[in-house]
């Protein structure tokens, strides 16, 4: 035991049996360890969805870029935008995300190639 400030932060009599049986060390350790195990959990599954939202943001990003240059009468590099934005394709759909998810904005980019 560490040295305690005050008598207010002294553990109750018997309690330091109960912390000490080596029942309670157990359940600690599978509490730890649960909780651990929740933590990587969460941990993960804000990383999945902290790169789903990059994913969706580049493909935003770039579709934004391609329509720019098909309406400043750039085709070439607009054609090369919406070929990145296939190369994202099978990384997208790995991701689980679907069309509606991402919201790229297609009926501006076929307006803007068709001028």
């Amino acid at each position: 035991w560490e040295v305690l400030e005050d008598e207010l932060s002294l553990p109750l009599e018997g309690s330091v049996q109960w912390e000490n049986s080596e029942e309670n060390n157990n359940k600690r350790n599978k509490n730890e360890m649960n909780d651990d195990e929740l933590h990587l959990e969460d941990e993960s599954i804000r990383r999945r969805l902290e790169a789903r939202d990059k994913l969706v943001h580049r493909a935003r990003s770039i579709s934004s870029i391609a329509s720019r240059h098909f309406y400043e009468m750039e085709p070439t590099e607009g054609i090369n935008a919406v070929g990145k934005l296939k190369e994202m394709g099978g990384i997208v759909h790995q991701a689980g995300l679907t069309a509606e998810d991402v919201g790229i904005p297609w009926d501006r980019l076929v307006k803007g190639a068709a001028l």
